[in-house]
């Protein structure tokens, strides 16, 4: 079910107070397989799965444009087998997802394969953030979630649009 980040604490307590919760973060632009075997295996750490989708304003801050809205994204996501809520988290200038974990407030926040646990002790990296602020309320975070990384969003965009730009050479010629 997609819901407004901000409801999601609300439901919790009173829908499903004593369930655990687990998290995972991403975003799924456009999604793959290693994305799909992260949220799926995310399930076996909770009662509950959320996923955080990244948000198009952070996209913009990020990479300078999505390749998909987040709509259609938490659509997608949604899909997915074992998925219990799909939110948005945005923010206006930052690319971390902090904020969304501040109001998910996961018991378990997971990680995907291509996530190096340790980033987790480097104070500069948005990792080390999640982590002090999942372990700050007794939660924990479970890196190398899913398959190991296989595949990448960006690569898939990259080699598209250099087969793009092959055809359009070739039309002009």
């Amino acid at each position: 079910m997609i819901i407004p980040i901000d409801k999601f604490l609300e439901i919790r307590e009173q829908e499903f107070p004593d369930k655990k919760v687990v998290a995972t973060s991403g975003w799924f632009d456009p999604i793959h397989p290693g994305h799909i075997s992260c949220i799926m295996d995310s399930k076996k750490f909770g009662d509950i799965l959320v996923v955080i989708i990244n948000g198009d304003q952070m996209a913009i801050t990020k990479k300078g444009k999505p390749f998909m809205p987040a709509s259609d994204r938490a659509y997608q996501v949604d899909c997915i087998k074992g998925v219990d809520y799909t939110v948005i988290y945005d923010h206006p200038t930052d690319y971390s997802v902090i904020g969304g974990l501040e109001l998910v407030k996961p018991d378990v926040f997971t990680k995907g394969g291509d996530r190096d646990p340790d980033d987790a002790n480097n104070p500069e990296s948005p990792l080390y953030k999640e982590l002090k602020l999942i372990e700050s309320y007794g939660g924990r975070v479970e890196f190398k979630v899913g398959m190991d990384k296989e595949w990448s969003s960006s690569n898939y965009l990259e080699e598209w649009y250099q087969f793009r730009k092959k055809q359009e050479e070739r039309s002009s010629n």
